[in-house]
């Protein structure tokens, strides 16, 4: 995975819209999906208590792939609209991309949101050879409409399941960059530096792994005894003053070791809190300007 060009294909559009180019220095998560949905009887848990999508990052980028009727690799960036405190713009393009070819769209992510072309929740946008296209509420080709709203629903599902699987107890956010060769500097190794999602039976996570330096990535085990799940969690006492009665939500915890060497070099330190940015204004991606 080379994160240094990840950029290249956005940065025309980030000129062209005249958007922040702090963007493009977003946290880069390499992650691929493995289910085409989240159930429907999950989706509540996504959100917070305003009924904002939980985002890892206020903005961030993707480098992976999903299984949407077909597996395919893709880039996909994600940052806050610089006018719509609940809204998110979301870029997308295929990950071996030689001309400039980007959809994008706007996304009300809070619990009211319509992802349908039409509705005053989304705007789809396209970016082809330099140019960009607004797509409208009644486009004349039926053709167009129905693709757009493909796009729109692809990287909203997206979304959905990145959000799932950052939430998910079994799986750990880790910060993940290759060694340091002799002659480069640190900003080499930070401008390679992503993080990835390891589930719970990871090597990291035996037991006779804690303390240990270096973890070789050999075959899992079924006992783990070094996590804590994240979870829901009712507070019932009464020295709760104003929030008792309430449920909140409980970060999932590693007690391994958390950080360490695999076999190939690739240098691994375990994020604990992960899940707190869930309002994409908090900063790292408002810009001049944004399609519509």
């Amino acid at each position: 995975m080379n994160a240094v060009t990840f950029n290249d294909s956005f940065l025309p559009f980030v000129e062209a819209a005249k958007i922040s180019k702090s963007v493009l220095q977003s946290p880069l998560i390499q992650w691929n999906a493995e289910r085409l949905e989240v159930p429907f009887s999950e989706k509540s848990l996504l959100r917070d208590d305003s009924g904002l999508l939980r985002l890892p990052f206020p903005a961030f980028r993707v480098f992976g792939a999903i299984e949407f009727g077909v597996k395919e690799s893709y880039k996909l960036s994600v940052f806050p609209h610089p006018e719509k405190s609940d809204a998110i713009t979301c870029l997308m393009c295929p990950q071996k991309q030689r001309n400039d070819n980007i959809i994008g769209c706007t996304l009300i992510h809070n619990k009211n949101g319509k992802t349908v072309l039409g509705s005053t929740e989304c705007r789809a946008f396209s970016f082809l050879d330099g140019k960009m296209t607004i797509y409208q509420e009644d486009e004349p080709d039926e053709f167009t409409r129905n693709w757009v709203k493909v796009c729109v629903l692809t990287m909203k599902n997206d979304l959905d399941l990145l959000v799932a699987d950052f939430l998910n107890p079994h799986l750990y956010l880790c910060k993940r960059c290759p060694p340091m060769p002799q002659g480069k500097s640190i900003l080499w190794q930070k401008a390679r530096e992503h993080y990835v999602l390891l589930h719970k039976t990871h090597a990291a996570n035996k037991r006779e792994a804690v303390g240990k330096k270096t973890i070789q990535d050999g075959s899992l085990v079924d006992r783990i005894s070094h996590s804590r799940r994240a979870h829901f969690r009712l507070l019932r006492s009464p020295k709760f003053r104003h929030k008792q009665g309430q449920r909140i939500w409980v970060q999932s915890a590693w007690i391994g070791p958390k950080e360490w060497t695999d076999r190939s070099g690739q240098i691994y330190r375990i994020v604990e809190r992960h899940n707190e940015s869930s309002s994409p204004t908090a900063g790292g991606g408002s810009g001049e300007a944004q399609p519509k």
